[in-house]
């Protein structure tokens, strides 16, 4: 697990909170706006800004070098939002969300982090070409602010790229305009549970859910908006996913792309794990005929958060390395597989009590 959310300890001008660019040993790092100065001893870090001096210890010994950080006077707290040699970064903008899906991983909170000045000062700092998540809760509650919020950022780096997850039901024929305008830089992931208006509405516990979802999804194409389909695999949608395969080629052929998602064992999934999880290790045929589908239908179908040894080998090229590099982990046998490099591994909290039965090094 790598630390994102450290506690820190120091003096600061005064509370208001700030952006800073981590750059080992620059003795001129105070005198520069949003360089901080750093030393290294152990797993000590020793942090000299213009903004004030502090310290804060890491658990393992990644780098920090070109981190860019948000840190919190007040509350003695550093958040790394840009970690320079990552391909995770995500912006968390928001907890709540509208639905109360029952294997959410990251379960609704009445809490929103109206830190855009913070956010534009960070990504205007970021490396050349960098793709940023944003993720909730649902980011699209917060539209009137995001919207804007992302096309002036665009507008200082088009190099930028976003991969923005929503479950759609906020899309409006009044926002494609704004949409068409950014277009080019994001990646809209949308879930899509079920072919069945029922069983997706009880997956995402609110009614009326899937028809708004077919809504959203009409805003999207019709502005010519990018869009990956996304469904984790569960005990409720499993048998159907030749039908979601089906539905796509159907009703959202231009999208991107569809990922079937494992579940993750966290939040509401760890509570009703017994009644959500399936083994795709030993039943994975209603995947691979949903493939069949998408492939004869021209949809580029991936696998996320599979391990690759927990797939049949005519599939193991559909496996991404999907899992954020902040929580994934590789497990003892994982070390003289010779597919480690292109797999994705398991999520830092994964039990093997109840996880996959068939795993093993290739």
């Amino acid at each position: 697990m790598i630390d994102l959310k450290l506690n820190i300890q120091g003096t600061f001008q005064d509370s208001t909170p700030f952006v800073i660019k981590l750059k080992k040993g620059n003795k001129d790092g105070h005198s520069q706006k949003h360089i901080g100065s750093f030393s290294k001893k152990g797993k000590d870090i020793i942090v000299s800004s213009g903004k004030g001096n502090f310290g804060f210890s890491l658990t393992n010994d990644e780098g920090v070098e070109d981190d860019i950080c948000i840190v919190f006077p007040e509350t003695k707290t550093l958040f790394r939002q840009i970690r320079a040699n990552s391909h995770s970064n995500t912006i968390l903008l928001t907890e709540q969300c509208d639905q109360a899906c029952i294997m959410c991983s990251q379960p609704p909170k009445n809490k929103i982090y109206d830190y855009y000045r913070l956010y534009r000062e960070a990504l205007l700092l970021a490396p050349n070409e960098s793709v940023i998540g944003i993720t909730g809760g649902e980011p699209t509650l917060e539209k009137e602010h995001l919207f804007p919020f992302l096309l002036d950022v665009l507008n200082e780096r088009p190099d930028l790229k976003f991969h923005i997850l929503s479950n759609a039901q906020h899309f409006l024929n009044e926002d494609i305009e704004m949409l068409d305008k950014m277009n080019s830089s994001i990646l809209w992931g949308i879930p899509v549970y079920s072919h069945d208006p029922q069983i997706h509405d009880e997956v995402v516990g609110k009614q009326g859910a899937y028809k708004q979802l077919l809504s959203g999804l009409n805003v999207l194409f019709k502005s010519g908006a990018s869009v990956e389909i996304r469904t984790v695999v569960l005990e409720q949608n499993f048998n159907d996913l030749p039908l979601i395969a089906e539905f796509i080629s159907k009703h959202a052929s231009l999208c991107a792309m569809w990922a079937i998602m494992q579940l993750e064992d966290i939040g509401y999934a760890k509570m009703n794990w017994d009644h959500l999880f399936i083994d795709t290790s030993k039943r994975f045929s209603p995947i691979a005929n949903a493939i069949s589908i998408t492939n004869i239908n021209t949809i580029n179908t991936k696998l996320y958060n599979f391990p690759i040894c927990t797939i049949p080998r005519e599939y193991q090229d559909y496996a991404c390395k999907s899992i954020s590099d902040w929580k994934n982990q590789y497990l003892d046998f994982c070390g003289d597989c010779r597919k480690r490099s292109e797999c994705c591994g398991v999520f830092d909290w994964y039990d093997e009590k109840k996880g996959f039965e068939m795993m093993g090094a290739l």
